[in-house]
């Protein structure tokens, strides 16, 4: 087997959020296959690792990324553990894995979530330029790079001028294996209405994110404000239910019986599986958004943004996913009409072939 040092450079455990279980279950899954010592942050919670070997190395503080100190620590590791293959996740602690690379005469591979440079030029900040001088260069210097997506993929190979056969894509996963029973799923979304008090014949509708990042934030008022007043003047049998941690105090005065603002809860798988369509009017970030592949994975229908759906191949979703051009408002409220004659429909066996962990790993563990 395959000794790989992994990198993770933030907080993942535990694995909330969809870029902390980005980091996690690929790793869960790909230590069936391979020897993993993870080295992160301080901060990280280590009573359930998931049978991953992770050593809290890196201090909490945002210097942790120009440290190069901890070259040092990392090349013990290496060769204690005669580590064959450094992973980073993302690529901001790459100068760092280019010493170990050359030193220490190992393969380097840069696993990214995302083209950050696309990400940050979206939110604006004008540090971006930099960025993507920093990306470019760290990825050109790895010996190879795992995108989450196609389209990042394809980005790099024609603005970071990689070699075709040095990427691939390595997607972001779902645990379930195959489609729920149709009973099943009718039970929990039974269960949910009752709990949300929402009543039976009003289809359920899921926005769900971590709020206070600015593409969640703009698709929360978008559909609040539009969107919603849009599909209500045409049927009010919906009703939305909000999720996720720091909804704005002012977002509490939409609420309504055909509007829930739930916040956070504890299990949003859950709520995933009893939901009936999900709402993803995102257009701006980047790497493919995860919360989209969970609904699809528990049944659950969707409507999205054509680049909120980025990392999602049409073929592979099948009818239970419904794309609409950015910032079509109308569109947007026709496609949830549209897509109630699906809700009742099992998503397709292709879906899970691609986006299973255990799959992916498998890949992973096959290119290694």
């Amino acid at each position: 087997m395959k000794n790989i040092l992994a990198i993770a450079p933030y907080k993942f455990l535990p694995a909330q959020s969809g870029g902390q279980k980005g980091i996690f279950l690929f790793y869960k899954y790909l230590v069936n296959d391979a020897n993993i010592y993870c080295v992160s942050t301080q901060n990280n919670d280590l009573s359930n690792t998931g049978g991953i070997n992770v050593s809290a190395i890196f201090s909490n503080s945002s210097m942790r990324y120009i440290n190069l100190f901890y070259f040092f620590k990392l090349k013990k590791i290496i060769s204690k553990n005669n580590i064959d293959t450094i992973i980073i996740e993302h690529p901001y602690m790459g100068m760092l894995g280019i010493l170990l690379q050359f030193f220490c005469k190992k393969n380097l591979i840069i696993h990214s979530h995302n083209i950050e440079t696309l990400r940050f030029k979206n939110l604006k900040k004008w540090w971006w330029r930099l960025l993507f001088s920093y990306e470019k260069t760290v990825h050109r210097m790895a010996d190879f790079s795992f995108f989450i997506t196609e389209e990042d993929r394809q980005y790099a190979l024609r603005h970071f001028h990689l070699t075709v056969n040095k990427t691939t894509v390595i997607t972001y996963g779902t645990e379930i294996e195959k489609a729920l029973p149709l009973e099943e799923k009718k039970k929990t979304v039974t269960i949910l209405k009752k709990q949300v008090h929402i009543a039976e014949q009003r289809t359920l509708l899921l926005f769900n994110g971590v709020f206070g990042y600015g593409p969640n934030d703009k698709a929360l008022y978008l559909l609040l404000q539009q969107i919603m007043p849009a599909l209500l003047a045409i049927d009010k049998n919906f009703a939305l239910l909000i999720c996720g941690k720091n909804i704005p105090e002012e977002v509490k005065r939409y609420a309504s019986e055909n509007i829930i603002i739930k916040g956070f809860v504890d299990d949003i798988d859950a709520v995933f599986k009893g939901a009936e369509i999900f709402l993803n009017p995102i257009w701006t970030g980047g790497g493919i958004k995860t919360k989209l592949v969970e609904a699809l994975s528990f049944g659950t229908s969707a409507v999205s943004f054509k680049s909120g759906a980025i990392g999602i191949p049409t073929d592979v979703a099948g009818d239970k996913l419904k794309i609409v051009e950015d910032e079509d408002v109308t569109q947007f409220a026709q496609a949830i009409i549209e897509q109630r004659r699906t809700i009742a429909d099992p998503t397709v066996e292709r879906f899970y072939h691609h986006f299973y962990w255990k799959n992916i790993a498998k890949k992973t563990a096959d290119f290694l």
